[in-house]
């Protein structure tokens, strides 16, 4: 598991957000993040359940939800550049300049 591996290599995820959309909201990993100490910002999907939660909300920061759509959709932007999304480089410096054109475009377009 990948929080595993990054426990291995001396990360740490005390207290760090885990940041998802409604479509990873399930008990089974609220659970898993709760027990790994990390923060849970998950939208509630109001079609997991039938009546509304009884008790206090969940905790759900809309700032860092925010934030965190900027980052999806710089990566979907570059996804849109076959270059970098194939790659046909074989020397990392080239490589690198593509993605470099690929950022200067995409800072254009916002």
């Amino acid at each position: 598991m990948m929080i595993n591996h990054l426990r291995e290599c001396g990360i740490c995820l005390d207290n760090s957000i885990q940041n998802a959309d409604k479509g990873f909201d399930s008990k089974s990993l609220r659970r898993a993040i709760q027990r790994r100490k990390m923060i849970l910002n998950i939208k509630e999907n109001s079609r997991n359940r039938k009546m509304p939660k009884a008790g206090r909300k969940r905790d759900f920061n809309l700032q860092v939800y925010k934030e965190r759509f900027v980052n999806e959709r710089c990566f979907a932007w570059m996804d849109s550049f076959r270059t970098l999304l194939v790659r046909f480089d074989k020397l990392d410096n080239s490589w690198l300049n593509w993605h470099y054109l690929a950022f200067a475009l995409i800072l254009l377009k916002v």
